[in-house]
């Protein structure tokens, strides 16, 4: 059991959210926003929230496009500065 998660959030340098199905709220997701973490998920994983791909999160739905995109984040600061700053 973790008693806090922001621990855990702070260190990593991405947030994902590999979410293929699923239902409820995204709390995880809100969460590391508000830490300014850039975030890659799926469609489903940001599902119902307000958020547009490459402005305030990376979607990518297809295994290859998300490991592809992890890739791609963890390579390009000044994308994920952006990201976690929106």
């Amino acid at each position: 059991m973790v008693d806090d998660v922001r621990t855990y959030i702070a260190d990593a340098a991405l947030y994902i959210v590999p979410l293929r199905i699923g239902g409820g709220s995204r709390l995880k997701i809100l969460e590391a926003m508000s830490m300014q973490k850039p975030i890659v998920s799926t469609t489903v994983g940001a599902e119902g929230l307000e958020v547009r791909d490459k402005h305030d999160i990376l979607i990518a739905d297809s295994p290859q496009e998300f490991c592809n995109t992890i890739l791609k984040a963890l390579k390009d600061k000044a994308l994920c500065d952006k990201i976690a700053q929106n």
